[in-house]
């Protein structure tokens, strides 16, 4: 990994809609910012499908918390 690499976040969110930039790398721990795209009113909103009305909706993105980890494996830890 390497300084201004950058990641698109595989969550329940929109995965077009955050991207992961690392910003400081070290032996055993690394850093970075979440980047989002923001709706045109400024709502921190991605807009998804909803099966139940079967329509795109608007939906919030799931809060970040600092010091959460992130892997680029596609595998689960086990």
């Amino acid at each position: 990994m390497k300084p201004k690499q950058e990641f698109i976040l595989l969550t329940d969110d929109d995965g077009a809609s955050e991207t992961l930039i690392v910003t400081s790398v070290a032996e055993s721990k690394s850093s970075g910012i979440v980047v989002r795209k923001v709706l045109e009113n400024g709502d921190e909103e991605f807009i998804g499908w909803d099966q139940e009305l079967n329509d795109l909706v608007q939906k919030p993105f799931s809060k970040l918390r600092p010091g959460i980890k992130i892997t680029t494996s596609p595998l689960p830890k086990i």
